[in-house]
């Protein structure tokens, strides 16, 4: 699929994986084949976010990766750049460096560990807000970050130029982000599910489109999805939920949520070089036992990538 750029960015958002070789370094070459098929099925990707492990990347390494995607990518999906880091002059950097190397738009979750009040917490994301001519997106992952976005804090982002949130951790339940759609979404902030898990009740409410861990291994079911609400087929779009909800229970189970996405993209024939340690690949004997669980839902599907 092809984007314009002046489109609002709304849709399947895959926040993908980063291959590592064993000595750390980004594997360019898995990369890019990865990168390639995403572009083709997808609306949106973002890069170095909570799968792509840019938390436990060097500057210079989540740099390097966004390179790469909008090289690769081009005009076929946006490229949204995580800028998430724990200061303030990190996060400006890297939004800046996406800026100037023509991505879509930047990706930022709240400044971690050190708890901070909703002024620190504007000044932030302003910084980055002004810093850029790019629409900014919050991540609200308060369980990792340690810190939440409150309503009256993203009205006040969204009065400053803000333009969207990824909202609905499963900390909150559905009525927070039908509370965070209701009073925000009025033509100033877009509102995204941060879970597909919640991807039929979040569009049904109103939400532009949706983040997806399982766009990762299986763009092409998360898109179906998102066809099927914004087309009105709900009832199609109640049995995709149901069955994006039995990916997520299976690939969820082993708790090492990265290892396994590297090893189910693995299984639709992409090199996935190794997770960035501390994390670890997935045994042979997980591997073979998640094939076992996911081949009577289909998965990998058959036929070419």
């Amino acid at each position: 699929m092809t984007v314009s750029p002046m489109q609002p960015i709304r849709g399947v958002m895959a926040p993908c994986i980063t291959p590592f070789r064993e000595d750390g370094e980004v594997d360019e070459d898995a990369l890019a084949s990865y990168l390639d098929f995403l572009a083709d099925h997808v609306h949106g990707i973002v890069v170095c976010a909570i799968y792509g492990s840019g938390i436990l990347m060097r500057p210079n390494q989540r740099q390097r990766v966004a390179e790469r995607a909008v090289e690769i990518v081009g005009t076929r999906a946006r490229v949204l750049v995580f800028a998430g880091a724990a200061d303030t002059d990190t996060a400006t950097q890297l939004a800046r460096h996406a800026e100037q190397i023509g991505a879509d738009g930047v990706t930022c979750v709240a400044p971690f560990y050190y708890r901070q009040v909703d002024e620190a917490l504007f000044r932030h994301f302003k910084a980055l807000v002004d810093a850029v001519d790019l629409p900014v997106y919050a991540y609200d992952s308060p369980v990792y970050a340690g810190n939440q976005l409150s309503f009256a804090l993203l009205e006040h982002l969204a009065s400053a130029g803000l333009a969207g949130v990824v909202t609905g951790a499963a900390s909150f339940g559905i009525e927070h982000l039908w509370e965070c759609i209701r009073r925000l979404q009025s033509g100033r902030l877009q509102v995204l599910s941060i879970r597909d898990g919640i991807a039929l009740p979040a569009m049904m409410m109103g939400a532009v489109g949706f983040d997806s861990g399982a766009a990762n291994f299986f763009p092409e079911l998360a898109v179906e999805l998102y066809e099927a609400v914004t087309s009105g087929r709900y009832e199609a779009g109640t049995q995709l939920q149901k069955r994006i909800l039995q990916f997520r229970d299976i690939s969820h189970a082993l708790g090492r949520n990265i290892p396994t996405l590297h090893a189910l993209i693995g299984m639709r024939g992409f090199a996935t070089g190794v997770p960035k340690r501390p994390f670890f690949p997935l045994s042979a004997k997980e591997v073979e036992n998640l094939r076992t669980q996911l081949a009577p839902l289909g998965f990998p599907p058959e036929g070419p990538l």
